[in-house]
């Protein structure tokens, strides 16, 4: 306080004036400053004096982009004073490269606040003041959604550690001059020029082991300009054993062979925004190629290609390959146009090294992690409520697909568009024959993926038939990745979206993507299933309940299917979606309030493996979803099936793959060896044959009309039967 509001020369007077151009100074720079939205004070109601006073600041972009690099001046100090020296160095180094550095990874985040400053009278300090304030802007905080950091002496952080704030970083200023002045050393002296940044978590407490800062990664790749960065990543890369093929859930997989077919020209549109470009740097690819990638991102002149080749053990060439060659089909990576003589190089592709520097360290006014907005707290939506909309809209959905099976799974709630089942149709997971609707074996098989696969798949449909939509295919796949970067649970303003993001908006919310209250609503939330699109999270598994299509172990409901040896299933569920998938691949007798009863057979594998269900995804989900006395008798603690019926499962399998039953005529005794020769000719011309036996003398085919007229026209007789 001494530096920022002195008090100059002796007596009341000094003191007077002192107070009036501080407070002066203070209302100009708050009304200068549309952050500074709230200060909070507590009076003394004996005395009518402020006995404690806090400033809190909102911002909602970045206020460090852009910043002008001159030095501020402390014109309050009296000019080559000792205190005006000390205050300059303080503003200086705060303003610094390092700090600027830092704070820019804090404002990567879309929103924050940052507790400016409290100060509590002398004669009221210890006594809960200061506490009270800091309260008040947390509580403030999380009712707006929004992460908050402040910049804090060390005898203060104790005040902030006990409520939620965790220390990340420390910093000193160097007050050692050999030129120092009497009054430079006296206020260096009684002043604490030691900070500490302290970050708390929005909506939740830092968990030791499990909480991470969210910008360590922007601010490790932005140290990479130096060589010497390059040259340590390099001897680590070189010492890493990378796997040959990047480890990608099923929902990355199925983005990532729809982005590979892709033009360039496709690519160079989407990395225009950073969210797109930041989604598939951190899910797409692997571990290798993010090395690449992080090492090159803030090299300004191509890399040779033998230099990148040498951060790769030799004996992993095949690793290395392959994750140059996905960041080239991805569009990433790219081989730089050089001197005729001159030794190839490669370069990150533009826009997006661009794009993902922007991602990753903040800046520009791009709007590609959408735009927060503030809702009247009687319209505010809880994450509650968004998981229980989205999990009710997406069960409505497989509901009307697994309906074919006879069971009525629909939500009386829920209606479903015509686009959605004309979406279904298109992708044909259904069949619809006038009034009537059938599974079919592709939607079978799309029933038993985990929720973000079966997410990506409509949502490819949904891209697959954009231009039928008279849509924009690189605008849906832009505001998908942007979808993803969005925090649940706050609401984003539909001002800035084109026309075919609104029209999607409409479209998602009947999947339980997003949630909105209409056309006419200026804002909308996305669901965990939009913001887990490029996650391996799974969306349902985390916090809906009950989850019955995870075929993941973490499932929060698995533990309900007992088999037995002689193939009797007994389900403890009274969920119609969870009855009708099990009807898939068995026979249901019985029903009872809470629990399902049938048997595995022969026929009911046959026809689920006829539908495009595999034997391993029927074992699997009864795996998954076993009941914890299945371990106690097969699995040592970990629940199994009994061998028995998993071997007989497969064998159901194979057998129906070993034989296959075609409808067709077998023709034999014929009257000599020539007229066998001839007709199984020409019923070999026509394409008909399907087996012959040349030493018994008889072949089959699949149509008997042209065979038998051409017996007749040659007057001779044949049997078939």
């Amino acid at each position: 306080m001494k530096l920022f509001f002195p008090v100059l020369g002796i007596g009341p007077d000094a003191h007077t004036k002192a107070v009036q151009d501080s407070k002066e100074r203070q209302l100009q720079a708050t009304k200068e400053d549309p952050t500074s939205q709230w200060i909070k004070k507590i009076t003394d109601t004996n005395s009518d004096k402020v006995i404690v006073a806090a400033m809190w600041h909102i911002f909602r972009t970045n206020p460090y982009e852009g910043a002008s690099n001159e030095p501020l001046s402390a014109d309050w100090w009296p000019k080559d004073s000792g205190g005006k020296k000390l205050t300059e160095l303080l503003l200086r180094e705060f303003t610094g490269r390092m700090l600027r550095r830092t704070r820019r990874a804090y404002m990567r985040m879309s929103n924050l606040s940052l507790h400016d400053r409290c100060f509590t009278h002398p004669d009221h300090r210890k006594r809960g003041a200061g506490s009270l304030l800091v309260r008040w802007g947390v509580e403030k905080a999380d009712e707006l959604g929004l992460d908050s950091f402040v910049e804090a002496t060390n005898s203060c952080t104790s005040l902030y550690e006990r409520h939620g704030f965790v220390a990340s970083d420390s910093f000193n200023i160097k007050t050692e001059r050999d030129d120092a002045s009497e009054d430079w050393m006296k206020l260096v002296k009684e002043l604490s020029i030691e900070y500490t940044f302290l970050w708390k978590l929005k909506y939740g407490k830092w968990v030791d082991g499990e909480t991470t800062f969210p910008w360590r990664e922007g601010e490790y790749l932005a140290q990479l300009c130096s060589g010497d960065e390059i040259k340590r990543l390099h001897n680590t890369i070189s010492k890493i054993n990378f796997p040959l093929v990047a480890e990608m859930s099923n929902s990355s997989l199925r983005s990532f062979e729809y982005l590979e077919k892709l033009p360039g020209t496709v690519f160079k549109r989407l990395y225009q925004q950073p969210s797109t470009a930041l989604a598939i740097f951190r899910r797409m690819l692997p571990h290798l190629a993010k090395c690449f990638v992080t090492a090159m991102l803030y090299i300004s002149s191509p890399l040779p290609v033998s230099d990148l080749e040498s951060w790769v053990r030799t004996d992993s060439k095949r690793e290395r390959d392959s994750a140059i060659s996905l960041l080239e089909r991805l569009n990433i990576l790219t081989t730089a146009a050089t001197v005729p003589g001159q030794p190839r190089a490669y370069s990150l592709t533009e826009p997006f090294a661009t794009s993902l520097r922007q991602a990753l360290t903040g800046g520009g006014n791009h709007k590609s992690f959408g735009v927060p907005c503030d809702t009247p707290k009687q319209d505010r939506v809880s994450i509650i409520q968004l998981d229980s909309f989205a999990r009710r809209q997406w069960e409505a959905v497989l509901g009307y697909m697994v309906g074919s099976t006879g069971i009525n799974v629909a939500d009386e709630g829920v209606v479903l568009s015509e686009g959605v089942k004309t979406l279904l149709t298109a992708g044909e997971l259904v069949k619809r024959r006038g009034t009537k609707t059938e599974i079919t074996q592709t939607g079978f098989a799309f029933i038993l993926q985990e929720v973000n696969a079966q997410i990506w798949t409509v949502l490819i449909y949904y891209l697959d038939n954009a231009k039928e939509l008279r849509m924009d295919d690189v605008d849906i796949l832009s505001f998908l990745f942007t979808l993803s970067s969005l925090t649940l649970g706050q609401a984003y303003s539909k001002a800035n979206l084109t026309l075919t993001q609104h029209q999607m908006l409409e479209d998602l919310g009947d999947f339980g993507v997003v949630y909105h209250r209409g056309r006419d609503s200026p804002y909308f939330y996305p669901t965990r299933l939009a913001t887990t699109l490029t996650s391996e999270t799974n969306a349902l598994s985390s916090s809906f309940a009950p989850n019955p299509l995870s075929t993941t172990t973490d499932s929060p409901d698995k533990g309900y299917v007992v088999i037995e040896t002689n193939y009797r299933l007994y389900a403890y569920t009274s969920s119609p979606l969870q009855i009708a998938i099990l009807q898939l691949f068995c026979r249901l007798n019985t029903r009872y309030p809470n629990m399902v009863s049938g048997k595995i057979s022969r026929e009911s594998i046959r026809r689920a493996v006829a539908m495009g269900i595999t034997s391993d995804q029927i074992i699997s989900y009864m795996q998954n979803h076993a009941h914890p006395q299945m371990s106690v008798k097969f699995g040592n603690g970990n629940p199994v099936l009994p061998p028995t019926v998993v071997d007989q499962i497969r064998l159901w399998q194979i057998e129906g793959e070993r034989m296959k039953a075609t409808p067709g005529f077998l023709f034999k005794e014929f009257a000599n060896r020539q007229d066998y020769e001839n007709i199984a000719a020409y019923a070999s011309e026509l394409g008909v044959l399907v087996w012959r036996n040349d030493a018994r003398a008889m072949f089959f085919v699949t149509r008997y009309d042209q065979v038998a007229a051409y017996l007749k026209s040659r007057g001779k007789k044949g049997q078939g039967t």
